[in-house]
């Protein structure tokens, strides 16, 4: 156990607990707050008036009254004071919780709730701070409700998701999860169906990045286990987001590329509302096929249902229809595609024959460069060529919702080499 040390040597001592990896710091209202000798070395329980400010605690006298003020606990101390005695930062202490009667049901439902603590941070304890975060939060019954990954996401950067479109506060704040947990060997830091960390089924509809690091992939679902022939939204943190920047994500559908972030939507009939399975994982580098896909369209043009998704990182052939392929592609029905990565060199080609012969048609497709942001076949009726992309069309061609067989011939650039200087653009 460690206590902070004395004053006039905080700073070396702030270092030296941290190089430690003892970083316990004790403070009291009371006559606690004294110095100890503890196994021969020497430790201090702070005063606490004169290292932090805290808002009174008492929100009401029973859980049927709630004050959500942000009123200061000591007199003579505004809570913007942000500063001590030699410049050190003062601590901001937020207290959320009754001077009597609450209980674990109260408390998980309301005090502890997500929704409630972000507005007292955000809107009644805004202003009387200066708009700062608090360090600590002070709460009753910690088992239940939000206030554990609310506190981490605070201090390290977290995923906010909300129940309305573009993060609306007079909706409900679903769940937040902390992020930058690092995912050991596989990368991935969540791989979750829901409900679960307080995510609701079936209710997210926008969300927020803060403190999110460049690398970041957040994966969306309306399948609870990740079936890609029904809605999915990939999200690719390009720049890092530092603490205190809030990157609003307004919608889950359609696709967006901006400074912070690269948002791909593969439509079926809308995400928004039905998020049901999240994965937060690092991205695979620029020169890595393994995430590669190709997503199969009903309609031309990328539009109406998915048809299936098919991963474009392994040389694979195989006959359409129910039973015959492990992608859910169906006979007869796809007329377009949406590339949502490809290696520069890959190929891919359909044809009309349930047995992969070309006697009732083949279109082949080849990439000219890689393939980074999502392009559109959309129609496999039509030969083209352009800097992305290479459609030629053969054997009589007509395939538009009569393709039977599919090939699918994927290169990429050898892993380690230098990002792939050149790429699709198109969003």
């Amino acid at each position: 156990m460690t206590a902070m040390c004395p004053t006039d040597k905080a700073g070396q001592r702030f270092g030296e607990m941290i190089d430690s990896n003892k970083r316990l710091v004790m403070l009291s209202n009371g006559s606690a707050a004294q110095k100890y000798t503890l196994a021969g070395k020497q430790a201090e329980v702070l005063w606490a008036p004169n290292t932090q400010v805290e808002n009174s605690y008492n929100l009401g006298i029973t859980s049927l009254v709630h004050d959500w003020q942000c009123k200061r606990r000591y007199s003579y101390m505004d809570l913007s004071l942000r500063t001590r005695d030699g410049g050190l930062p003062r601590l901001f202490v937020l207290n959320q919780f009754h001077a009597w009667g609450s209980t674990t049901l109260h408390a998980g439902n309301m005090d502890n709730n997500l929704t409630w603590l972000q507005r007292r941070v955000e809107n009644y304890c805004g202003e009387a701070t200066g708009w700062r975060k608090p360090n600590y939060l002070g709460i009753d019954f910690n088992q239940v409700g939000d206030a554990l990954p609310y506190a981490a996401a605070l201090s390290q950067g977290g995923l906010y998701f909300y129940e309305d479109n573009r993060a609306n506060r007079a909706g409900d704040t679903s769940c937040v999860l902390p992020v930058n947990q690092g995912g050991g060997t596989s990368g991935v830091q969540y791989d979750m169906k829901l409900a679960s960390r307080g995510c609701e089924n079936d209710e997210l509809r926008s969300m927020e990045l803060e403190g999110v690091r460049a690398g970041t992939r957040i994966e969306l679902y309306d399948n609870p286990d990740a079936d890609k022939q029904d809605d999915f939204t990939l999200i690719d943190v390009k720049q890092s987001i530092p603490m205190g920047k809030r990157v609003r994500i307004d919608s889950f559908e359609g696709s967006a590329d901006t400074f912070y972030y690269c948002k791909v939507a593969s439509h079926n009939n809308g995400l928004d509302g039905k998020v049901s399975r999240i994965k937060v994982l690092n991205k695979a580098d620029d020169n890595d096929i393994s995430d590669a896909s190709i997503v199969f369209y009903e309609g031309n043009g990328a539009t109406q249902n998915i048809v299936c998704t098919v991963p474009f990182n392994a040389d694979r052939q195989f006959k359409m229809g129910s039973g015959n392929n492990s992608y859910g592609c169906d006979n007869d029905e796809i007329r377009s595609a949406k590339i949502l990565k490809a290696g520069k060199g890959s190929r891919f080609s359909v044809t009309g024959k349930p047995d992969g012969s070309f006697g009732q048609g083949r279109t082949g497709v080849t990439f000219k460069r890689a393939i980074l942001l999502p392009i559109t076949i959309s129609s496999f009726n039509r030969s083209y060529e352009n800097a992305d992309v290479k459609v030629e069309v053969s054997n009589g061609g007509g395939l538009d919702g009569s393709i039977s067989y599919a090939y699918f011939q994927p290169l990429s650039e050898q892993k380690g080499k230098p990002p792939i200087k050149e790429g699709s653009t198109r969003p």
